[in-house]
Order: C-alpha cells, then structure tokens, then sequence
C-alpha cells in the first residue's frame, strides 16, 4: 500500500523480566498505571500490563522525538483508550496484549487500533461467532476444518476488534454490524461499516500471522494507508530500560 498517513504497527513477544527490569519499567509508568497494575490480582497480568504499557511508552517517545519514555504526555480516553496530549506532534495510538504479545499501533492525525490475540486448542470458535460475527463469517467458518476456522476465527476477531478500536467504541459496538473480507488476500478490507464511520473505502485494514499461531490487525482510518510492522526483540527493549 502507498499513500498517507501511515500507520506503524509494532509487536514485542514477551519473556519473563528480572527483578532489575521490572524496577525499570515500573519507574517509567505513571502513577495511574502503577496503580491499576497493582489492582491486578494475579502476577502475571500485572507483568504483563507493566511490560505493555513500558512497550507503549518507548514506542511512542521514539515517534515523538522524546528520550525518556516515562515525559511522554499520555492520558486515558472514556473508554480507557490511550490519548496523546502533544498539540505540536499530534498522534493516535491504540495498544493491545495477549498472553505471549503485546502490539502499539501508532498514526499521525488519524483514528488508528491495534489488536493482537493467539490462537488456543480450546476455543469455541463456531460458537462465539454465532453469536457475535456477521452471517458471511459464520459461513466462512462453518464451511472449514475444525483446525483452519480456529485459525480463521482468530483472524477475523483481531480484524473486527482492531475496527472497534479505531473508532472509540470497543464492544459496545456490535461486531455483527460489518464484515471482514478478502484475508489472505493482499487487500483484506472491511464491509458494511455505515455511514456514520465513513465508507468502507475510507478505512485500511492489514493483518499479520506473527508465527505460532498469532495474529494481529491494524485499522487506519485514512484510504489506501501505508502500514508498516516491526517486531521488537526482547533484548532491545529490555536495553531501552537498562543502565546508560
């Protein structure tokens, strides 16, 4: 894809943090993602909201020009979304983690969401898209191996929430109202958004098979956006919170 805005997607793969980093990456946050950290009941979730929120920090110093990952000036929007306060360098992000990834996606001046998600043996695929996907999609599934609509499914719903995302709603918008077509495709795209979020030509969507059963999706709101993807080795981001 050519044009702009871009989009820049980023994608980190998680791995356990030493107490010396962990130190790091807590000092970067701010006081209020410390603390909803903290509210998080099992170990690992509170890793990895600090881990994420970190990843979010460095990525978005690094597109704003910014040395220290904890002076980028975020704030939370009314559905919890990250929101950038930078008047001079204005951007959208939107994040997103699953149990082994984390993903920011980054846009100048334009509504941009992210969604990561990883495939598991035990998913009700067919039965959750009964419920929430467009009938075109249950079809699509229905007519797979049991293995392949697993996989397909996943697809779909990093396509479906990244939407979601991108337009501030999150699931309260009904995700049976539009459709995701053409993946595996160079040209995957959305169908049926309405009116009121712009014609289905006014939105990119990319999606991405990261290995291992992952997959993740990046919504712009712009026609045609370049998005480009980078994942991040652990070893790099865990320098970034290292000694000088």
């Amino acid at each position: 894809m050519t044009g702009a805005p871009a989009a820049h997607a980023h994608v980190l793969r998680l791995r356990p943090c030493d107490a010396p980093l962990a130190q790091a990456l807590h000092a970067v946050l701010s006081a209020d993602e410390r603390e909803r950290a903290a509210r998080l009941r099992f170990d690992a979730d509170r890793e990895r909201y600090v881990v994420a929120h970190a990843y979010m920090r460095l990525i978005l110093a690094q597109h704003l020009g910014m040395k220290d990952p904890a002076a980028v000036p975020l704030q939370r929007g009314a559905k919890g979304e990250p929101l950038i306060a930078n008047d001079e360098r204005p951007l959208r992000c939107s994040l997103s983690h699953a149990r082994e990834h984390v993903a920011v996606a980054v846009a100048p001046h334009t509504a941009v969401g992210i969604d990561v998600e990883e495939l598991r043996d035990n998913m009700e695929a067919g039965q959750i898209a009964q419920r929430f996907f467009a009938p075109e999609e249950t079809a699509e599934l229905a007519a797979l191996a049991p293995g392949a609509a697993r996989e397909r499914f996943v697809q779909l719903w990093t396509c479906k929430e990244a939407f979601i995302k991108a337009i501030g709603l999150g699931l309260s918008h009904p995700l049976d109202g539009f459709a995701v077509r053409g993946l595996g495709t160079s040209a995957p795209h959305y169908a049926g958004i309405g009116a009121e979020h712009g014609s289905d030509a006014a939105w990119t969507l990319a999606a991405y098979d990261l290995g291992a059963g992952a997959h993740a999706a990046v919504a712009v709101h712009a026609p045609h956006a370049r998005v480009e993807l980078s994942q991040t080795p652990w070893d790099t981001f865990a320098r970034a919170f290292g000694p000088a």
